[in-house]
């Protein structure tokens, strides 16, 4: 059913010109100004609201604590499921707020911001930009010892791994 509802948005947004940046299992990304457009076709057409929280429906997970009106910025997509969006929202002040939306599929937020601080960068999206121009990027896991990681063996045992590393290039 997913595919089906997927492939029933991404259609409409083709036929009618929309362009998607990025799109998953579960997922898009598309220009703010197009959502109210695709959402009154989606409407026309299925005779269903596409935007809200229930099944079948989306919504944006772009979230920036104490931000409103939150959207991307710029972004970064590698491959399925690997991608990051520089997120920019008003604060309670009117003061631009700054943030991010990571997703890397087998490596945890925590160990992105981790390897981030450990190559002294100034933030994620940097680390997204080196892997961007080929770079092979190394993630422990175990973030310096400070996150554990089990490997369960044939025999039942169950072993905590001192050392967790994968080497990412796209």
């Amino acid at each position: 059913m997913s595919k089906r509802i997927m492939n029933e948005v991404m259609n409409l947004a083709e036929d009618n010109k929309l362009k998607i940046y990025y799109q998953d299992t579960d997922s898009m990304h598309l220009e703010e100004k197009d959502i109210e457009i695709l959402q009154q076709k989606f409407n026309e057409k299925y005779n269903r609201e596409l935007i809200g929280k229930g099944m079948g429906q989306f919504h944006s997970d772009f979230d920036l604590k104490g931000a409103n009106d939150v959207y991307a910025s710029r972004c970064i997509f590698l491959g399925k499921k690997s991608y990051i969006d520089e997120l920019k929202g008003i604060d309670s002040e009117g003061k631009i707020k700054t943030g991010y939306h990571i997703r890397m599929k087998g490596i945890p937020n925590s160990c992105i911001e981790y390897t981030s601080k450990l190559l002294g960068l100034n933030n994620p999206f940097e680390l997204y930009e080196k892997l961007m121009n080929g770079e092979q990027v190394s993630f422990d896991l175990t973030e310096g010892g400070k996150k554990a990681n089990f490997e369960f063996t044939k025999d039942y045992k169950i072993i905590t791994k001192t050392d967790f590393t994968r080497n990412i290039k796209f």
